[in-house]
């Protein structure tokens, strides 16, 4: 475990202006992030494909890191849940095998399960933890969709292939609530898919959301025990928003900002008062867009800037974004709930040092 240096929070604004070109092996995703009552926790692939995991307590100025897994493991950025007993990561692996690390939360160590072989994952996948199991969806080869699943303390893994050869195109999303797993997915010719199963219930349904054209970006989606919740980016470069209330086959399409706007995929998080989405924008800025269940109006303010398609999550009384900066820096901004003010910590200004 390493101690980064204490670091004063600066305004966003005071980071505007270009962050200068992405240095070498960039990668385009920021390291995925999560929040709770009590600490904010991040995964990010490490210099030459190594896996390290970034946390501090709520309230501290302190970030500590640890090295989760050494060169050449991790080809490409990892995904995140937390809950209160655990941190859990999903990583692509070594010749697309698929990786899963965890921790019991306060304990500094790490373990490590190899979920799939050797060619059975050809993107990043993503993770979820809830209602008693984790779940992984992630882009089996010739473009099928597959789903993982275990229980907690149990190490056996399940796998179901939920959808077959070519139907999908990019690495998929995934949330769980008390009663369900759902799974956002681009298909192809830019439509966007959506996918979800009952707890204890192996069938998994389909819905196409938005048809042909629709979405030129991998989707982000989350959930709670309410609704579902899809950002991703449309034609024309705009920033879509799709939703449904939890048993109701209807979903619902906003456009929360036009044409231009947006110049990669966004990320969406949501809780039991507001849906938040973090998108890149013109000029390396970090646009940052929310709005009130039950209010129509999406409300927008600038949070800082980035290199690479940003994670947003909230909890904990704030809203967290993670980007990357010049020469694969790791940013952090963040906003308490109800504060437009953004501010932005360099956790480390040099990952490979």
């Amino acid at each position: 475990m390493k101690r980064l240096a204490r670091l004063a929070l600066v305004t966003a604004l005071c980071l505007a202006g270009s962050l200068g070109p992405a240095a070498p092996g960039l990668t385009s995703s920021a390291p995925p992030i999560a929040r709770d009552d009590t600490a904010t926790v991040i995964a990010a692939r490490g210099p030459n494909d190594s896996l390290r995991f970034y946390w501090n307590l709520n309230g501290s100025v302190y970030w500590y890191w640890t090295a989760v897994a050494g060169q050449g493991t991790t080809p490409s950025e990892p995904s995140l849940a937390r809950d209160s007993t655990a941190s859990v990561i999903a990583a692509q692996g070594a010749g697309n095998t698929l990786k899963f690390y965890w921790n019991l939360n306060g304990n500094s160590t790490w373990n490590t399960t190899q979920v799939a072989g050797p060619g059975s994952t050809v993107s990043a996948p993503s993770i979820a933890r809830g209602a008693g199991a984790n779940a992984i969806a992630a882009q089996g080869p010739n473009g099928t969709l597959m789903f993982y699943w275990n229980l907690y303390g149990n190490p056996t893994w399940n796998t179901t292939q939920v959808a077959g050869p070519g139907s999908i195109v990019s690495a998929p999303s995934i949330a769980r609530d008390d009663t369900a797993t759902v799974i956002a997915a681009q298909g192809p010719n830019g439509t966007l898919m959506f996918y979800w199963n009952l707890h204890g219930n192996p069938t998994w349904n389909t819905t196409q959301v938005a048809g042909p054209g629709s979405i030129v970006s991998a989707p982000s989606i989350a959930r709670d025990n309410t609704a579902s919740v899809i950002t991703a980016q449309g034609a024309g470069n705009t920033l879509m928003f799709y939703w449904n209330l939890n048993g109701n086959p209807t979903w619902n399409t906003t456009q929360v900002a036009g044409p231009g706007s947006i110049v990669s995929a966004p990320s969406v998080a949501r809780d039991n008062t507001a849906n938040v989405i973090a998108a890149r924008g013109p000029n390396d800025t970090l646009k940052f867009y929310w709005n009130l269940h039950g209010n129509p109006t999406w409300n927008a303010n600038l949070a800082g800037n980035t290199l690479s398609d940003p994670a947003v999550a909230r909890g904990g009384g704030a809203n967290v974004i993670t980007a990357r900066g010049f020469n694969n820096s790791l940013y952090m901004y963040i906003n308490l709930i109800g504060n437009p003010n953004w501010y932005g910590t360099l956790i480390d200004g040099c990952p490979g040092c």
